[in-house]
């Protein structure tokens, strides 16, 4: 399992993303199977349809049959106190994913993993699960926990299902930064032009003129609101981001407060944070985020939309950047371009 990879066992793991038809022996009997990736459009009885989306290609639906064999895990963040050894687990800290694998041993909010790798023997490591940490693991799951809207991995012989997996979005980092998946995907930046239920439709431009994209907004799509707040709103531990004269002049975790004057941990490659501090004027605007949901989004909206298989991993919804003064005329006669979300204590 690797930073995002779906919780699953490791064989299966590999069995999965490798899946498709494989060579047989003479004689051999066992099915051939294949994976489908995609969200669950339809329940009806035991047949699962799932919504299958590729770039550039329709929406495909493919319905799965569910009987007494199929093997249902659903992902899930538990406690400390619900993990087991033997279990497979990720770790999550701040949006990063610290460790993950098959734990051997459980010490109180200890947890120790032997981790392995290549030329080298297993070496145990171990994790500290304290209020910051998050931990992901998969239960054993039937059919009345699937739910149209989960996004999940399953694979499949002819059309039986031989195992599901639900899946969880991963924890991001404060900011936006850092949703899981063991591919990032794709990212659009564009105007919201319509929406069709839990359809949206960016569209965006370029060199080639206008282009549409649609994804589809499922439950574990993680929405963000940009919004410009004024000073007093802001709060110690709150993630900003400081714009002056259209320009991001920097953003990150405030850690103090003293009249006007925010100070900010900044962290660069290789060295120590350091606190830096920026002094909020009339001409500055700060700008932070809140958990939206798929009503907060109307057409019109600026924002950004990072999908997979046409799904929906994360959207923000951002504010157009004041024009900047002597390069297109007067303020406010063209915005400047939405600059891609840093990290956390970047520049």
């Amino acid at each position: 399992m690797t930073r995002t990879c779906t919780l699953l066992s490791a064989a299966w793991a590999v069995a999965m993303l490798s899946a498709g038809p494989g060579p047989a022996g003479e004689g051999d009997a066992r099915p051939r199977s294949s994976t489908v990736r995609g969200e669950i459009s339809g329940i009806d009885g035991s047949a699962v349809t799932v919504a299958v989306r590729r770039e550039g290609r329709p929406v495909a639906q493919q319905t799965l049959t569910v009987n007494d064999d199929t093997q249902i895990e659903i992902e899930a963040i538990v406690a400390v106190s619900d993990v087991k050894a033997g279990q497979y687990v990720e770790v999550w800290r701040d949006g990063r994913r610290v460790i993950g694998g098959k734990v051997s041993k459980v010490e109180g909010n200890v947890l120790t993993i032997p981790i392995r790798r290549e030329g080298q023997a297993a070496r145990d490591e171990t994790v500290t699960i304290d209020a910051g940490a998050q931990t992901i693991t998969g239960v054993a799951g039937k059919l009345s926990d699937l739910k149209v809207g989960q996004r999940l991995a399953a694979r499949h012989s002819e059309g039986v299902a031989i195992r599901m997996e639900v899946m969880i979005a991963r924890p991001r980092r404060p900011g936006g930064e850092g949703e899981g998946g063991s591919r990032r995907g794709a990212t659009v930046v564009g105007e919201l032009t319509k929406i069709d239920g839990a359809a949206i439709t960016i569209t965006s431009g370029g060199d080639g003129g206008p282009r549409e994209t649609t994804v589809s907004v499922g439950a574990d799509t993680s929405i963000g609101i940009e919004a410009v707040i004024g000073l007093a709103d802001v709060k110690v531990g709150q993630y900003v981001g400081i714009w002056r004269e259209g320009r991001r002049v920097i953003g990150g975790k405030v850690s103090k407060i003293e009249g006007n004057v925010l100070t900010i941990p900044i962290k660069r490659e290789g060295q120590p944070a350091r606190d830096e501090t920026v002094t909020i004027g009339a001409s500055t605007e700060i700008v932070t985020e809140a958990a939206g949901k798929l009503a907060d989004l109307k057409v019109g909206q600026y924002l950004a939309a990072r999908y997979r298989d046409g799904g929906a991993i994360r959207i923000e919804v951002v504010r157009r950047p004041p024009a900047r003064r002597g390069r297109e005329g007067q303020a406010g006669t063209r915005p400047a371009p939405v600059q891609p979300r840093r990290r956390e204590g970047e520049r």
